[in-house]
């Protein structure tokens, strides 16, 4: 027969925890005091993904047998952050301990794994990152503005990538505002002595393209920064990085990051690698008239525009490209920017043709 858990065995067990619900007595009796070998033989199926946090929680507050790998990271930044409150308490670490324990389950790759049996290659990988990198991306992740800047004003890299995290750059696409991605580049320019233009350069390349993917408002503002950021403080990029941020812009339809980039001016080269994108989405992107439009607008096409679809095609005009796309509204777009265009006896003669082929039956 099972014995009861009378309240003074719960106080002699539960340590840190007395005086907490039976549900945490049991919470520390399954995951903090239990051998790690108990739940190695039954992972994934013994320790769902939804008991991953807590898993890790339990083993940073009370380390028995598992790997120290993850709960250190919890347990060390934790430590960090306590150092910015007036009046520290062992309740607002713990407090700390769980939320940074939900962050790091979430980021960490293959978390269970790493929290029954870590690689040692990971676990050594993990082991070179410093807390003081570790502590601003977990800030910028909870929110924790103030402390996230403090960090940075303290000589916390904003380009450092982690075992678990992204750089700070990156992870500060999640907020709510341009704050930390400001302060951010602020402070990149006082703590990037260590790294090589090239190497920020690809950095930022990467942050940008991925705030393009987010296409959200912050995203779109964050990757204009960086932009500009770059060109100010770098260099103006490469073409190859041109080509890759225009492709996902245009895939994405961020009309003013598309304007900001052209505002930086092509080569050749660069020009028709800009051109093959452009047409490209021609008729698989649902914002091609207004992509069009901006490109009118910054004067990278014109009438005089002559264009490919593959190397060994012939040429042909905007117009003519718009018209086979199939799309009235490209159609209107093109004649809209280009009124020369639009009278000439050529582009009579285009529509015309289109019409009679069950094209732009709209026009």
């Amino acid at each position: 027969m099972r014995r009861a858990v009378s309240k003074s065995t719960i106080s002699h067990h539960s340590g840190a925890y007395k005086g907490e619900t039976f549900s945490a007595y049991i919470n520390e009796e399954v995951f903090a005091r239990q051998l790690v070998e108990r739940f190695s033989a039954r992972v994934p199926k013994g320790l769902p993904k939804k008991n991953l946090a807590t898993f890790l929680e339990y083993r940073t507050k009370s380390r028995y047998g598992a790997p120290a790998m993850l709960p250190l990271i919890v347990e060390n930044t934790a430590v960090i952050f306590m150092k910015f409150y007036s009046k520290p308490s062992n309740e607002i670490r713990l407090r700390w301990i769980q939320k940074i324990s939900a962050l790091v389950v979430t980021h960490c790759p293959d978390p269970a794994k790493q929290l029954i049996a870590a690689v040692p290659s990971k676990a050594y990988e993990c082991a070179q990152n410093s807390n003081l990198d570790t502590a601003p991306q977990i800030a910028i992740l909870s929110g924790s503005k103030d402390i996230a800047v403090a960090l940075l004003d303290r000589g916390a890299s904003p380009w450092n990538k982690t075992f678990v995290f992204s750089p700070p750059m990156e992870l500060a696409l999640g907020g709510v505002d341009l704050d930390i991605p400001r302060h951010i580049t602020k402070c990149a320019g006082i703590t990037d002595e260590y790294l090589s233009k090239k190497n920020r350069s690809r950095i930022v390349n990467q942050v940008i393209v991925t705030a393009l993917t987010l296409n959200t408002a912050l995203g779109t503002a964050a990757a204009i920064h960086l932009l500009e950021w770059h060109v100010n403080h770098l260099y103006r990029p490469f073409a190859v990085q041109c080509g890759d941020m225009f492709t996902r812009a245009v895939a994405e339809g961020v009309l003013p990051f598309i304007g900001s980039l052209l505002d930086l001016g092509w080569a050749k080269a660069l020009m028709e690698r800009y051109l093959q994108i452009v047409i490209g989405s021609l008729k698989v992107n649902d914002k091609a008239s207004s992509i069009l439009r901006v490109c009118f607008e910054k004067k990278f096409v014109s009438s005089s525009t002559k264009f490919r679809q593959r190397p060994d095609d012939a040429s042909h005009c905007l117009l003519y490209c718009a018209i086979y796309a199939d799309s009235p509204r490209l159609v209107k777009t093109v004649l809209a920017h280009d009124v020369s265009r639009a009278s000439s006896q050529g582009a009579a003669t285009l529509i015309r043709t289109a019409i009679e082929k069950n094209n732009l039956s709209d026009i």
